[in-house]
C-alpha cells in the first residue's frame, strides 16, 4: 500500500485542514496527488474527469454539506470510497452517511490524523477486495453465459444430427458443425474398419480435404493415437507426428475418439491455423464428439434396416420368379439379377455341378462379359469355385489373384 500512487480529492473549506491531511497521507502514501475541492463546480468537474481513487470530505461546508457530496460521488462512482473527516458532525450524521455508502467517519482533530491514514488504507484495500470480487463474479458470469450458448448450441447440433439418418449426411454434418462449433479451419472424420484394421477418412472439409490420409494405422500419428488411447490429444506442432508432416499451414491439431458404448467408432481430427486448442475446447470436443457418436451408431442401425429390407424384398421378388415359372434359366436369370443389384456387385454367375462329367459350368451371368461366361466348363474342383463345393461353405475373397485357389483360365 505504501507504494501505491494515488488521486485523492479533499473536500473541505479549510486550508490548514487540507494541508494537515495531506502531509498524514503522503507520510504513508508516496507519490499521492491530492485535488482539493473547494466549491460546487471543482466537484463537477472532478466528477466528469473521473480520475480518483478515493474521496475525503467534511461534513459542514460554506456551499453544501458533506453528506450531498457523499450523495454526489456515490451517484457518479459506486464503488468509490468515500471517508468523512469532520470536528462537526454527529452521532447521527454519521448513522445517515453509513446508510448512504460511507466507507468510515473519523473525528477530525490533530491527533486523529492517524486514525485518518488507517481509515483510508483500510478503505482502499476493501473497495480493492470488492473490485476483484466483481471481476471474478463477472468472469464467472461470463464463462456462464458462454457455456449456455454452447450448450445451446450443442443441442442444436443434436436436433440437426438426429434428424439425419444416411450415413454420408451424418458425416458430412459432423464434420462442419465441429468446424463450425470450434471455430476451425478443417476437419475430418475416421471411420475404424474391423475387417481391413485400419482407420478410414470417411468424410473432410476445408483445406484438409485432399492432403487427409485415406487410411491411418492404429497407433500412428494423432489420429492413430487418439484411437489407441481412447482419448483425446491435442498436437501444436504438426511436425512431430506422423500422417501429419505433410500439411502446412496450421497451428495445432486436436482429435477426439468417437465412442460409443465402450466401443471406439473412430475419430474426430479437427486444425487451426490460428489458434491453440486450450482444455475448455478440448471439453467441447468430447461433448459434440458423444452426440456424433450417436448419431453414428443411429445412421448404422438404419442402415442395417434398409439394407434387412431390401434383403426380404429381393428375396421375395426371387420366390415369386420361382414361382412363376419352370424355366430353369429363366429363374437363374432373375435370382443372380436381384443377387447383384443387393449386394452392389458389378457381375454376378451361378455355377451347377455336373455329377456324370465332375465339372462345373457358368448357367447363368450377369455383369460385363457375362455372354462370354455361359456354357464355359471347369474341373469340379478348380478356383475359388471348386472350393467353395468341395467343402460346402461359403467364402469372401479380398483379392482374387493373389489367392492360391485362383484359377486363370476362368477366374481371369
Amino acid at each position: 500500500t505504501r507504494n501505491m500512487t494515488l488521486h485523492i480529492l479533499v473536500v473541505d473549506d479549510n486550508p490548514d485542514d487540507c494541508s494537515r491531511i495531506k502531509r498524514a497521507l503522503r507520510r504513508k502514501f508516496p507519490g499521492l496527488q491530492v485535488e482539493h475541492i473547494a466549491g460546487a463546480q471543482d466537484l463537477a468537474q472532478a466528477l466528469e474527469a473521473n480520475r480518483f481513487d478515493l474521496a475525503i470530505t467534511d461534513y459542514k461546508l460554506g456551499w453544501t454539506d458533506g453528506l450531498s457530496v457523499l450523495r454526489a460521488i456515490k451517484s457518479h462512482k459506486p464503488d468509490c470510497p468515500v471517508v468523512m473527516f469532520t470536528g462537526t458532525g454527529s452521532e447521527d450524521v454519521a448513522i445517515e452517511a453509513m446508510k448512504a455508502g460511507l466507507d468510515d467517519y473519523v473525528r477530525k482533530s490533530p491527533r486523529h490524523s492517524a486514525h485518518l491514514v488507517a481509515a483510508v488504507r483500510s478503505a482502499l484495500e476493501e473497495a480493492g477486495q470488492h473490485k476483484s470480487e466483481r471481476e471474478s463474479e463477472a468472469r464467472s458470469f461470463q464463462k456462464a453465459q458462454q457455456r449456455a450458448v454452447e450448450l445451446q448450441a450443442l443441442y442444436e447440433i443434436s436436433l440437426c444430427l438426429n434428424a439425419q439418418l444416411e450415413m454420408s449426411h451424418v458425416l458430412r454434418l459432423i464434420v462442419e458443425q465441429a468446424m463450425d462449433l470450434l471455430g476451425v479451419e478443417a476437419g475430418g472424420v475416421y471411420l475404424y474398419d474391423s475387417g481391413r484394421g485400419d482407420l478410414v477418412l470417411a468424410a473432410a472439409a476445408g483445406d484438409l480435404c485432399e492432403a487427409m490420409p485415406a487410411t491411418i494405422k492404429p497407433g500412428e500419428g494423432l489420429t492413430g493415437k487418439v484411437f489407441d488411447s481412447h482419448r483425446a490429444l491435442v498436437a501444436e506442432d504438426s511436425q512431430a507426428w506422423a500422417g501429419l508432416s505433410l500439411v502446412s499451414g496450421f497451428k495445432s491439431w486436436l482429435g477426439v475418439p468417437l465412442v460409443r458404448s465402450d466401443l471406439v467408432l473412430g475419430v474426430l481430427d479437427v486444425a487451426s491455423k490460428t489458434r491453440g486448442f486450450n482444455d475448455h475446447a478440448v471439453w467441447l470436443a468430447e461433448l459434440f464428439a458423444t452426440q456424433a457418436a450417436v448419431s453414428l451408431e443411429n445412421a448404422r442401425l438404419h442402415e442395417e434396416v434398409q439394407m434387412r429390407a431390401r434383403e426380404r424384398a429381393a428375396l421375395h421378388r426371387a420366390g415369386q420368379a420361382v414361382a412363376a415359372t419352370l424355366d430353369l434359366d429363366q429363374v437363374l436369370q432373375l435370382v443372380i439379377a436381384e443377387v447383384k443389384n443387393l449386394v452392389g456387385a458389378e457381375g454376378a454367375t451361378v455355377l451347377l455341378r455336373d455329377r456324370d462329367r465332375g465339372e462345373l459350368y457358368f448357367a447363368a451371368a450377369a455383369g460385363p462379359g457375362s455372354e462370354e461366361l455361359l456354357g464355359l466348363r471347369l474341373p469340379g474342383d478348380a478356383g475359388v469355385a471348386g472350393s467353395v463345393v468341395r467343402n460346402a461353405r461359403s467364402v469372401l475373397v479380398e483379392d482374387a489373384r493373389r489367392d492360391p485357389r485362383f484359377y486363370d483360365q476362368i477366374d481371369a
